[in-house]
């Protein structure tokens, strides 16, 4: 399955998990999706291209309109809004358009005015009937690669072992990787909420053992009934971060 490449690092990054073809016809009759569930298929940054070191199963297909695009689904597509979505899809299938609207000047593509590319969308495109395409990014092993990169790795990691540093486990997946972070960081604010309440309390004891001596000034006793106000209040402000 053919992508741009900077939909091939979203698909790599899990933030595009769909996409959108033009429905095909032959003699007015609308043609099955080509891709099919629970099939696995290369990715190719290009027509001819290389195949990517990773593939992907397709888990979902039907068809809609591109028009009916909800928010959630361009976000799946790997764009921010719906609009950043109309905009790529002009670009990227209205180029006759897109050369007329620049005329003999050519303005860099980057400053087209999206609010245009969205209207230009919504009146040539919006009813296009496409195929809706879900997908997930197959898992396979991951082995830590050299610094060198040998052909084939990918952001520093090799699915093949045999290019991977010598005795190199199987790498975790990126979604194990990002909760174990999770869990260290809890850990860490765990271990630091503690830290802070038992520095609190004992401060809060030293407190009470001075005031209680005989022998103290009141401008020391107003002193220390500061200091207790004082940690009352980061205690609050602590809770609240």
């Amino acid at each position: 399955m053919i992508f741009k490449p900077e939909l091939v690092r979203a698909i790599r990054t899990g933030k595009k998990t769909q996409t959108r073809r033009k429905v095909k016809t032959r003699d007015g009759i609308r043609l099955p999706c080509p891709y099919k569930v629970g099939r696995s298929y290369a990715i190719q940054r290009g027509r001819g291209q290389e195949a990517e070191p990773e593939t992907i199963s397709i888990v979902d297909v039907h068809t809609e309109r591109a028009g009916d695009i909800s928010y959630s689904d361009a976000r799946r597509e790997g764009f921010r809004t719906t609009d950043d979505f109309k905009a790529y899809w002009v670009r990227l299938y209205d180029g006759r358009w897109i050369q007329g609207l620049e005329g003999e000047n050519p303005t860099p593509d980057e400053t087209l005015d999206p609010i245009e590319l969205v209207a230009r969308f919504e009146k040539a495109h919006a009813a296009t009937l496409v195929y809706v395409i879900s997908f997930r990014l197959d898992e396979e092993p991951r082995y830590l690669a050299p610094a060198a990169r040998p052909a084939g790795t990918v952001l520093g990691y090799t699915h093949m072992q045999h290019q991977a540093m010598p005795d190199e486990p199987e790498a975790i997946d990126a979604e194990e990787q990002e909760r174990q972070t999770k869990d260290a960081r809890s850990m860490e604010k765990r271990r630091t909420d503690n830290d802070t309440r038992s520095v609190r309390s004992q401060l809060e004891a030293n407190i009470a053992d001075l005031a209680a001596r005989p022998d103290i000034g009141r401008a020391a006793a107003r002193r220390l009934d500061r200091m207790r106000r004082d940690l009352q209040h980061l205690e609050r402000e602590l809770r609240a971060a």
